[in-house]
């Protein structure tokens, strides 16, 4: 992913959290994505826009891609990209917090809290 794309991602989580709006770790594309699903008028009407902006960047005064914006091979939107960007961010966070070891721990620390409550302790 590139440097640039992060950048941005992160001021779109930033954003989310200090305007406390919508679920954090999901970007404003997915939402105006599912907006589009769930047939809002603003949803369809964000998509195209962001589609229209995205691919309008420009360098020496010729279009260019910055690596997200429509497909030109599959044809999907930059919203879609950014839904299945998501889910991928969303998985890898999972596998983190669902690690063996990561798991063990959980349980250790759980067995030891159960034997301090026992015991009288907090």
């Amino acid at each position: 992913m590139s440097y640039w794309l992060r950048i941005l991602i992160a001021f779109d989580f930033f954003c989310e959290a200090w305007f406390r709006v919508g679920t954090l770790c999901i970007t404003m594309s997915s939402r105006t994505f599912t907006a589009q699903a769930h047939q809002h008028k603003w949803g369809d009407l964000g998509v195209r826009f962001l589609d229209w902006a995205v691919i309008r960047w420009t360098w020496n005064g010729k279009p260019q891609s910055i690596g997200f914006g429509r497909d030109f091979v599959t044809g999907k939107s930059h919203c879609e990209q950014a839904r299945e960007g998501d889910l991928r961010r969303l998985k890898a966070a999972t596998d983190e917090l669902n690690d063996p070891a990561v798991l063990a721990h959980v349980a250790k620390l759980a067995t030891t809290r159960a034997l301090i409550k026992k015991l009288g302790g907090y």
